[in-house]
């Protein structure tokens, strides 16, 4: 009779068994049934131990084997993967983490008014709004070595549709390494061309060059190395494109401890092409976009900031030979050999934490009739809010061919 009942407990704990296997312990009903046994004589206490005990076991075995033969990865381990590519990586996974925008938007309104020096010629004018600058900027972070940066710019009444400024691929040596190398759209390190004022300095029209460049360089706390090569849009007569314009920088950040209280900064560049700058291309217009010889140019800057307080710049840009008579548009008489050249000083106060007071005094020498031989000015900047501030400035210019000007400028700009 025993050997029957035992029969039947083991179909029913089969049963039970493979009704309790997404448990470790057994069900309620398993143990009511092992207790029910051992109350009625029919299997002794130490048999219900030993079959509790395999059950449970056998429960815990299948269980382990069914987690790891799952076909569907649950979000715990899917999340430990993606944990583990960002480390074999280095980078945040997913291209959200990878890429980050920037900008800047600019409104203004001016007014300029024209002395001519010119018998008979009446004075003149001007005044509109405008929408100045829209640029945007996105960086990419490809690899721990690896970066694009792109910029699209878009300036009403210059480039009246939106361009791209700069697009190059930053390569480096990877982390604490000095080296780095950039290959693109970009515009090349002549010239520093800082201003606390709104309109841009002479130095920058004279001297700034946008080109698709190769760039190497090394950088520390203290110097930064740079130079590079590009295939200029003025060439020499009868050439053929070819990489022929070169260019080399280096700045120098002075310790702080130079100077208690100042921050230094200083440095030196040359561009073996000045001709090619956006200003000699688009403004003067260089004849026929070609020259018999490439004409280099030499710039120089320093500047000081003493406490966050007061603010120092200036700066130096000429070419370091003639331009030989013809070859410019302003200059097409062939006795005419210009040496353009601009130089710009600056002075800036932080009145108050918001509130800044600069003054100017720029000029420029054989450099046509578009910007000025002399001018100077004042100008006022207000931190609004956040990442908004207002500011206006005036000029006051004399031009080469004796003409004055005064120019009152008022600039709402945001950056994010």
């Amino acid at each position: 009779m025993k050997n029957k009942l035992r029969t039947i407990l083991g179909l029913a704990l089969c049963t039970t068994f493979f009704c309790s296997t997404a448990a470790h312990a057994l069900n309620p009903e398993t143990e009511l049934l092992l207790v029910l046994l051992k109350s009625k004589g029919i299997i002794s206490k130490e048999e219900a131990e030993n079959f509790k005990k395999t059950i449970e076991e056998n429960a815990s075995a299948t269980i382990e084997k069914e987690e790891h033969y799952q076909s569907v990865e649950g979000l715990a381990a899917r999340m430990d993967k993606l944990e583990d590519a960002k480390e074999d990586t280095g980078i945040e996974t997913g291209w959200p983490s990878r890429i980050t925008f920037s900008g800047l938007m600019e409104t203004q309104e001016s007014y300029t008014k024209t002395h001519s020096a010119t018998a008979g010629v009446a004075n003149t004018t001007t005044n509109d709004f405008t929408l100045s600058k829209v640029e945007l900027g996105v960086d990419a972070r490809i690899n721990n070595r690896v970066e694009a940066h792109a910029v699209f710019l878009y300036e009403e009444d210059d480039t009246e549709q939106i361009t791209i400024d700069e697009g190059y691929l930053n390569i480096t040596g990877g982390e604490g390494s000095p080296f780095f190398m950039n290959i693109g759209k970009m515009v090349i390190p002549f010239g520093r061309f800082e201003s606390h004022f709104i309109s841009d300095p002479v130095t920058l029209t004279l001297g700034e060059t946008n080109e698709s460049s190769l760039l190497l360089g090394m950088r520390n706390d203290f110097l930064e190395l740079s130079a590079g090569a590009f295939n200029g849009t003025i060439r020499e007569t009868n050439d053929n494109e070819k990489i022929d314009s070169f260019y080399a920088s280096a700045v120098l950040s002075f310790p702080k401890e130079t100077v208690p209280g100042a921050a230094i900064t200083a440095g030196i560049s040359y561009n073996s092409n000045l001709a090619d700058s956006e200003t000699m291309q688009d403004i003067n217009g260089v004849n026929g976009a070609a020259i018999n010889d490439l004409v280099g140019g030499f710039g120089a800057f320093a500047s000081i900031a003493v406490n966050e307080k007061v603010f120092f710049d200036v700066e130096y840009v000429t070419v370091s030979e003639s331009f030989q008579g013809g070859e410019l548009a302003y200059a097409t008489n062939v006795t005419d050999t210009p040496e353009p050249s601009a130089w710009n000083v600056e002075l800036a106060f932080a009145v108050l934490e918001n509130l800044e007071l600069a003054l100017k005094y720029e000029g420029s020498h054989e450099f046509d009739n578009v910007v000025p031989d002399e001018q100077y000015g004042i100008a006022v900047s207000y931190a609004l809010f956040e990442n908004t501030s207002v500011a206006m400035e005036y000029l006051r210019g004399e031009m080469k061919n004796k003409d004055d000007t005064d120019t009152i400028t008022v600039q709402l700009g945001i950056e994010f």
